[in-house]
């Protein structure tokens, strides 16, 4: 089984993700200081970086167990 994986375009997703999560802050830090809102529905925490349990934290999480998965991998197919 061959599994292709193009890096510019995995460059390309996780760029977009983590700059959607950026923007995502952005717009919370502008609800709190500028709006005085705090949570709008309870979304400013969950995209909080400077918070844990919220979704930066679950991505950053998924993203060092693709790693180690991949690592993982890597060192299986190099012993054979």
């Amino acid at each position: 089984m061959e599994i292709k994986i193009v890096p510019l375009r995995v460059l390309k997703v996780l760029l977009f993700i983590v700059l959607t999560l950026l923007a995502a802050n952005v717009a919370g830090i502008i609800a709190i200081y500028y709006f005085g809102h705090e949570y709008v529905f309870g979304l400013v925490p969950l995209f909080n970086l400077d918070m844990e349990s919220n979704i930066p934290t679950l991505y950053s999480s998924a993203q060092l167990l693709l790693s180690a998965l991949l690592l993982f991998f890597i060192s299986r197919l190099l012993k054979t």
